[in-house]
């Protein structure tokens, strides 16, 4: 998943950039909100296994993480 969130622009936060690795699931997702909190951009990574679910995953992954504002 190349996409990114956007930058949330707090003078607390740190210069740096961080990278997570994000399945579908809630814990992944919000994880990469909750690091908003602390860094200035945050990269998802989803990693394609080839799984039958991944189509579904990856959509309601980039749908949720979509909605931040």
């Amino acid at each position: 998943m190349s996409d990114r969130l956007p930058d949330r622009g707090s003078d607390s936060k740190s210069d740096s950039d961080v990278a997570v690795l994000a399945s579908g699931g809630i814990d992944s997702a919000i994880l990469c909100i909750d690091l908003l909190r602390e860094f200035k951009r945050v990269h998802p990574l989803y990693v394609r296994f080839g799984l039958r679910w991944e189509d579904v995953e990856l959509a309601s992954l980039r749908a949720f993480l979509g909605s931040v504002e």
